[in-house]
């Protein structure tokens, strides 16, 4: 509350709250006890502070408490038992065995006996200023009521007060938007949340937009200083081209959420989460975002190989993919993946070679493909990649628009999140982290092409001890073996049965135009769409199923149970032969 206005805008809406009815003593007499408590703080700062979240704090209370009156069941409604005013008088006669045991000095108070009495209890117990009003008739036919009233009151000041001045106490304010601001667009929306996911704690996300909207997310590579501030960029440009009406057939607004995977920025955490579990760690942040799916879900280098790794373990949760500069393993299980799927290659970037991209392409079975030459074309995919996002939505839109809700939120799952900061928080490099369309992967080693002179001291090659068919960790300059993976290493991971990935050599091609559309034969035909099993167990939702997949599938099972049942021919019980019925009939 920060005004005056404020304040009776509160008090009108708890007098309207407040229930009142005819008796046979009032016409409109109150059927309930009504409080307003206002808690006043000050807050103030030494002159020599320098900390701004730093302050000293004061807090009073004010309790304004109206108490309905007694009422006798004879008077008010001819004898009949009325709830609203046995409630009532329980409330009354709880506070005067509270008053009675206060002016005694016993040892326990009843406070908790009545919300009445737990609700005024700092007010009742001698550390305040407590005064009472009693209010009585004239009237002689009241004679008794008001005796009875005045009574009540006497009891009341025989406690003993002894008011304190509320304790001064030097607070930190925690609150993230202290030192920021908020967007002055308000459509854009700019801010900074933290997810609350499950399984792996909270998560740091930048994100933009109405969370009513279709969820874009988007997951950073793997690099030192990578964090969701490399895709600020993209998240305007995405923004304008949809509110441009660049796809007809899409929204014109989106909710993008760029994540700081766990270990990364300023999300706490294991690094390995993002490689090791991409699926339960995506869906986790989906379902905080109170989503089912995510419309499409937007990876670069490392973070495209767990974009890809998370729709073979949960082919149903993203409905389309895009990622710049990917790297992936074993490129031939993504025919398992049906989703549209954008990719984008620099031919000169050695560190995420085009030749894996081809092998990609050629798995795919829905790829929209581009390559191109920076030394030519310059930061084609700055320039490009939201241009092509929409158009890929839009072709697809109107397959997945209502599946799983197309992305949007489900009223049936809550929205964990809180807020992180405002567009400061959005806009700002966080401990050096790499600005948006810088970095990529900088500080990664190559391990397709063998190289590990950028190693360090503390990389190690992961291999396959055949004794014990377990992995074991040998030091690439000094031969030492390790039984345990050593903390903090730098990991290379080998094909079983041979040594580092190699990368195959690229043919001399005639260089094509910038963002051509490469076709190339189809791979051996693969059942799309069907889902790998997963590398751990839970990473697929079990209700991640639409109403009519649900549907389809229990017909399906119950004529199956029925074709079974019909073809069955021994007990399942006895193991003997089953006989035809015979139907009994009745005689006349």
């Amino acid at each position: 509350i920060r005004s005056c206005d404020q304040l009776l805008d509160v008090v009108a809406a708890g007098a309207r709250a407040r229930a009142t009815a005819a008796t046979g003593v009032h016409a409109h007499s109150s059927r309930s006890h009504a409080l307003l408590i206002l808690a006043v703080e000050h807050r103030w700062r030494d002159v020599g502070e320098t900390d701004p979240q730093r302050f000293h704090s004061q807090v009073a209370r004010l309790t304004l408490v109206d108490l309905a009156g007694a009422e006798s069941m004879e008077r008010s409604h001819g004898g009949s038992v009325d709830a609203a005013g046995v409630g009532t008088n329980m409330g009354l006669l709880v506070l005067g065995r509270v008053i009675r045991a206060l002016a005694e000095g016993a040892e326990r108070v009843p406070y908790r006996d009545s919300s009445l009495t737990r609700l005024m209890q700092s007010c009742l117990g001698g550390r305040a200023v407590t005064q009472m009003l009693a209010c009585v008739s004239p009237a002689e036919r009241e004679e008794l009521i008001t005796l009875q009233t005045l009574n009540y009151a006497t009891s009341a000041r025989s406690v003993i007060l002894r008011p304190e001045a509320a304790a001064i106490s030097v607070e930190v304010d925690a609150d993230p938007m202290l030192l920021d601001v908020e967007d002055d667009d308000a459509e854009l929306n700019r801010r900074c949340i933290w997810i609350e996911t499950a399984e792996f704690g909270d998560v740091f996300a930048r994100c933009a937009g109405d969370p009513a909207d279709p969820l874009i997310l988007y997951v950073h590579g793997s690099g030192p200083l990578n964090s969701s501030m490399f895709w600020n960029k993209l998240v305007m440009d995405v923004s304008a081209r949809a509110a441009a009406g660049a796809g007809a057939a899409v929204p014109t607004s989106f909710y993008h959420v760029a994540i700081d995977c766990p270990g990364y920025g300023r999300s706490p955490g294991d690094r390995q989460s993002i490689r090791s579990y991409p699926g339960a760690l995506i869906s986790n942040i989906t379902r905080a975002l109170g989503r089912r799916s995510v419309a499409c879900l937007v990876g670069s280098s490392q973070g495209a190989c767990a974009t890809f790794n998370c729709a073979l373990e949960c082919p149903k949760l993203a409905h389309t993919l895009a990622v710049c500069h990917p790297v992936g393993h074993a490129p031939q299980r993504y025919s398992a993946i049906s989703q549209p799927s954008l990719m984008i290659f620099d031919t000169e970037d050695d560190g995420h070679p085009v030749s894996v991209g081809r092998q990609m392409r050629r798995y795919l079975p829905n790829p929209c493909y581009f390559e191109f030459t920076r030394s030519v074309h310059g930061n084609w995919e700055c320039d490009h990649m939201g241009e092509q996002m929409i158009a890929m939505m839009a072709e697809s839109y109107q397959a997945w628009k209502n599946k799983r809700r197309g992305g949007r939120r489900d009223k049936e799952l809550p929205e964990l999140i809180r807020v992180a900061g405002g567009l400061n928080g959005w806009t700002d490099r966080h401990n050096n982290e790499f600005p948006s369309w810088a970095g990529y992967d900088a500080a990664e080693i190559d391990i397709s092409s063998g190289d590990t002179t950028l190693a360090g001291d503390n990389c190690w090659r992961a291999v396959l001890d055949p004794s014990t068919n377990t992995m074991v960790y040998d030091h690439v300059q000094s031969g030492r073996r390790s039984r345990v993976r050593p903390p903090g290493a730098r990991v290379l991971v080998e094909r079983l049965g041979g040594g580092p990935v190699a990368r195959a050599p690229e043919a001399a091609t005639v260089e094509q135009p910038v963002a051509a559309v490469i076709t190339s034969p189809p791979p051996p035909p693969v059942a799309a769409g069907r889902a790998l099993v997963p590398l751990f167990e839970g990473a697929d939702e079990d209700n991640d199923e639409d109403e009519e997949e649900r549907q389809a599938r229990e017909e399906q099972e119950a004529a199956a149970l029925l074709e079974l049942e019909a073809s069955q021919t021994h007990c399942d019980m006895c193991r003997l032969p089953l006989v035809k019925p015979i139907r009994l009939v009745r005689s006349e």
